[in-house]
C-alpha cells in the first residue's frame, strides 16, 4: 500500500510518464507477493517435516544410549525362563519378546561380538524403547492438543519428556529393566483415557500395562480424582454409579493380574520387602537430597507448588497426587533409584508445558484461560 500511494503522489508531480512507471511497480509487486507466500509456506512445511525427523531421531538416541551405556540389572536369559528374582518377574510382558530373541538364530548371528549390542535380547530391548519413546511422545502431544490446541511452542511436551527420560533412565540410575520403559509409555496413554473418559479402550490398555508392571495403581488414583473434581472443584457428590464401577473393575483387574503373577512365581528367589527404612536412611544424608530430587528432573515440586496455573481441571486434579504417589514408592522403591518416577514422565512433560508457558506470559493466568478455553 505505501508503494502504491507513493506513486500516487508522484504521478501528481510528475505527470503520466511517472504513473505508467509506478504501474510497472505495481505488477511487480503484485507478481512477487504469491512468490513471497509460497516460499513461506514451503519454509513451513520443511520446518514441520524437520521437526518430525528430529523427534524420531531423540527417540532413536534415547533408546540408543539407554539400551547400550545402561547395563541391565536382572540376568535377561533368565528373566525370559522365568527364573529371575520376585518381584522383578512378576513384571513378565517383556519376558516374551525377550524368550523369542533369545531362541532367534538370526539376531544371535547378528548381535554376536558386537560391543554394547552383544546379545538378541539387549537389541529387542533397544527396538522396544525406541517405539516406546514414540508412543511416550505421541501421548503426551495428545494430552496437550486436547487441552491447549493453539497453545504455543506445540513441541514443548516433547522437549521436556526427552529431558525428564534422560534424568530418570539415563542420568540418575547405574542399570536398566527391561520393562521400565514401556511402562512408561502404557501409563502416558493410560492417562490420556482416563482424561478423555474412553473406559473401554481403558480397560484392556489397562490390563497389559498391568501385566507388564503394577504401578498401574496410578492409574486407579487418576480415574477417582477426575471422577471427585469433575466440576472443577473436589467434590464428593461429582461421584456417579458409573465412576464407582469403572474404578471398582479396575481394582479387580489389578489385584486379579498381579495375584495371578505373584503366585506362578512364588517359588522364586525374592528381594521384595519394605524399603522404608533403607530410605529413611538415605533422607537423614544431606548429600544425597540431590540425587532424590532429581528424579522427574527436579520438576515434581515445582509442578505441585505452580498447579495453579494448570487450567485443565482433571490434570490440575492428577498433581494432587502427587505427594501420594512418592508415599506409596518410599514405601516399596528406593528413591535414590529415581527410575521408578520414569512411569509418570509423560504426565510430568505435560504438566510441566503448561505450568511453563503460562510463566512465561506477561501475565500468567489471563493467558492461561485465553489459551485454555478447551478446559474451561
Amino acid at each position: 500500500m505505501a508503494l502504491r500511494s507513493g506513486c500516487r503522489e508522484s504521478a501528481l508531480w510528475y505527470g503520466e510518464n511517472t504513473s505508467a512507471l509506478c504501474d510497472v511497480r505495481n505488477n511487480i509487486y503484485a507478481a512477487e507477493q504469491p512468490r513471497t507466500m509460497t516460499t513461506e509456506r514451503l519454509r513451513n512445511r520443511f520446518a514441520d517435516w524437520y521437526s518430525h525427523i528430529i523427534l524420531v531421531f531423540a527417540a532413536a538416541f534415547a533408546a540408543q544410549q539407554y539400551t547400550i551405556q545402561v547395563p541391565p540389572y536382572l540376568d535377561l536369559r533368565k528373566f525370559a525362563l522365568g527364573q529371575e528374582r520376585m518381584p522383578f518377574q512378576a513384571r513378565e510382558l517383556m519376558r516374551y519378546p525377550l524368550l523369542w530373541a533369545g531362541n532367534s538364530t538370526f539376531l544371535q548371528r547378528h548381535t554376536a561380538g558386537r560391543a554394547g549390542m552383544n546379545s538378541p535380547e539387549r537389541l529387542v530391548i533397544m527396538l522396544v524403547s525406541f517405539v516406546a519413546i514414540l508412543l511416550s511422545v505421541w501421548a503426551a502431544q495428545k494430552i496437550d492438543r486436547m487441552y491447549w490446541p493453539k497453545a504455543r511452542v506445540p513441541l514443548l511436551p516433547f522437549a521436556i519428556l526427552i529431558v525428564v527420560f534422560f534424568f530418570d533412565f539415563y542420568l540418575g540410575v547405574s542399570y536398566s529393566f527391561p520393562y521400565d520403559v514401556p511402562a512408561m509409555m502404557f501409563l502416558g496413554w493410560g492417562l490420556y483415557l482416563v482424561l478423555t473418559g474412553r473406559f473401554w479402550w481403558l480397560l484392556p490398555l489397562f490390563a497389559l500395562a498391568t501385566w507388564n508392571r503394577e504401578t498401574t495403581v496410578f492409574l486407579i488414583l487418576a480415574r477417582g480424582a477426575v471422577a471427585l473434581t469433575r466440576e472443577g472443584r473436589w467434590r464428593l457428590s461429582t461421584v456417579k454409579m458409573r465412576d464407582v464401577i469403572e474404578i471398582a473393575v479396575l481394582c479387580l483387574v489389578w489385584l486379579l493380574i498381579t495375584g495371578f503373577l505373584h503366585h506362578k512365581y512364588a517359588a522364586n528367589p525374592t528381594e521384595a520387602g519394605s524399603r522404608v527404612m533403607t530410605n529413611l536412611r538415605d533422607l537423614a544424608h544431606p548429600v544425597l537430597w540431590p540425587g532424590i530430587l532429581c528424579g522427574s528432573a527436579f520438576l515434581m515440586p515445582w509442578i505441585y507448588w505452580r498447579r495453579n496455573l494448570i487450567s485443565a481441571p482433571g490434570l490440575r486434579a492428577c498433581v494432587l497426587l502427587l505427594p501420594l504417589w512418592v508415599l506409596i514408592l518410599f514405601s516399596v522403591g528406593q528413591l535414590l533409584e529415581v527410575r521408578i518416577y520414569g512411569d509418570i514422565a509423560v504426565f510430568i512433560a505435560v504438566c510441566a508445558a503448561a505450568i511453563l508457558r503460562a510463566e512465561l506470559s506477561g501475565d500468567a493466568q489471563s493467558d492461561a484461560r485465553e489459551e485454555n478455553a478447551a478446559a474451561a
